[in-house]
């Protein structure tokens, strides 16, 4: 791979970084597109890295996030709890699949995504909360929203969803190099009542338990490219550190409308490429 193609590779590597870290999903969604049908590279070697960054992505995001008290880790435990060995599972399936249906099925996934970025735009109201609350697993908080000024506390609701959520979400990862986020976020907001702010910044915490098991996989089949990793992970660990500072400042909706409509597209010219 020549200089300017790494050049290129790293300045849209901070991009996908500063936007995958606003929104708590993987940089798979940006990075395996660009990666295989601009620069070239195959769709295994991707994935493989695109998992190894999402470790940079979460570790570096959530640094931040959890300093702010915006994560909810007990809550990311609880998903992780099943997302490992769902990452597990996606890593193996994937790598018996082959370059076009890989393909087919990751136009899919954006698509999916884009539909639930779009529905995870749910409001939690802020509610009062005591100590005889119904909370056997300690998955109730608040975290303090920029955008309005305020405190909100939030009530956890149907705890057990955690568990399928981080199963599908580990085998999106290991599946797709996507990171989870596709599947954490929406659960947690439109389903377990998490406000989507905490929703993303919790998956972001998330990405990066998950991300490290299936790479793992991709890592013992050879599928991981040191130089291309490391070119990647330099930008995308810039990105994470200018994301955290814009994401208070921006109101949810816009941002979850754009993106998906870009991913959309995405996924269009990516079917387009591949039967045009």
């Amino acid at each position: 791979m020549d200089f300017l193609a790494l050049c290129v590779i790293f300045l849209f590597s901070i991009l996908a970084g500063i936007i995958v870290s606003m929104l708590g999903i993987g940089a798979g969604v940006m990075l395996v597109p660009f990666l295989t049908f601009v620069i070239g590279v195959p769709i295994k070697v991707a994935i493989a890295t695109s998992l190894v960054d999402a470790i940079t992505v979460s570790a570096t995001a959530s640094s931040a996030y959890i300093k702010e008290r915006k994560t909810n880790v007990r809550l990311a435990l609880w998903f992780a709890a099943t997302s490992t060995v769902g990452g597990t599972t996606g890593a193996l399936i994937a790598l018996r699949m082959d370059r076009t249906l890989l393909s087919e099925i990751f136009a899919i996934a954006l698509i999916v995504t884009a539909y639930f970025m779009i529905m995870r735009r749910k409001k939690v109201p802020s509610v009062k909360l005591y100590d005889n609350d119904a909370d056997p697993f300690k998955l109730n908080s608040s975290y303090y929203d920029d955008e309005i000024k305020q405190k909100v506390n939030y009530r956890v609701k149907h705890p057990l969803l955690g568990f399928v959520g981080g199963f599908l979400s580990g085998n999106a990862a290991g599946l797709l190099g996507v990171g989870g986020g596709i599947v954490n976020v929406p659960v947690m907001n439109l389903f377990m009542n998490v406000p989507v702010k905490v929703a993303t910044t919790t998956s972001a915490f998330i990405i990066g338990i998950t991300a490290a098991t299936s790479a793992a996989i991709y890592y013992s089949y050879g599928y991981i490219h040191p130089l291309l990793a490391v070119t990647v992970l330099e930008g995308i660990f810039l990105g994470a550190i200018i994301g955290p500072k814009v994401q208070g400042r921006l109101k949810s909706e816009a941002l979850n409308t754009g993106f998906a409509v870009v991913l959309v597209v995405v996924a269009f010219l990516i079917v387009a490429k591949l039967f045009g």
